[in-house]
């Protein structure tokens, strides 16, 4: 069973008033779930907590961004819960699309026919499913693979691109290498309606609106 915590992180406490307004939605829908906020201080505890080795990649990594990724892989496989970016609205609570069985719920960000269109885009895979948001159940074995995964490519592979070290490269790869009994995917409206440009004519099946704020390219 998926634990009713939801995780946030920045840099900071200090949110602007965007964010802060993104961040509420999250807490208003869902007045049932534990809400944790995470700064930098906080996330250096949290991926202590998983070993040496990945305290050790996560000092190695160059920006924020990615150490936000290895942090929310290794909180959400300590904890469990919902994951969710500050520039995300949560537009249908969660108690209203996570179901009693679920063991890892992850959505579709793109599909893309070719690779000269996924470079154009600047996207990691053809089938590319967002690690902005998700939901999973503590010590699931997707999130121990990305988290091997990304500590690898920190410690033995520094100069690859943010997408391929910690981000959607190998997040996808793990969620695309998951039994089907051990996972839910969601189609492309569920978590990001903005994703490449596409929005839809209302919110219908439409549960997380990502406002791709983009400040890991920054």
């Amino acid at each position: 069973m998926i634990p009713k915590i939801i995780h946030q992180t920045w840099g900071t406490r200090d949110l602007n008033n965007s964010l802060l307004s993104y961040t509420r939605t999250w807490q208003q829908k869902n007045p049932d779930h534990e809400y944790r906020f995470y700064d930098d201080d906080d996330c250096a505890f949290v991926v202590q907590k998983y070993g040496a080795k990945s305290f050790l990649a996560y000092g190695q990594l160059n920006n924020g961004a990615e150490r936000a990724d290895l942090f929310r892989y290794i909180a959400l496989y300590l904890y469990g819960g919902i994951y969710a970016d500050v520039d995300t609205s949560c537009i249908l609570s969660i108690d209203e699309w996570l179901l009693p069985d679920d063991q890892l719920v992850v959505g579709l960000e793109a599909e893309i026919e070719d690779d000269n269109e996924r470079i154009r885009v600047e996207f990691a895979r053809l089938n590319q499913y967002c690690n902005w948001t998700f939901a999973v159940k503590p010590k699931h074995p997707t999130l121990h693979k990305v988290i091997e995964q990304v500590i690898f490519n920190t410690l033995e592979l520094p100069h690859l691109h943010t997408l391929e070290k910690t981000g959607p490269g190998p997040w996808t790869d793990a969620v695309l290498a998951t039994p089907q009994n051990q996972i839910r995917r969601l189609g492309r409206k569920a978590f990001g309606i903005n994703s490449l440009g596409w929005r839809p004519s209302n919110y219908q099946d439409v549960y997380v609106e990502h406002h791709f704020l983009g400040s890991w390219k920054t």
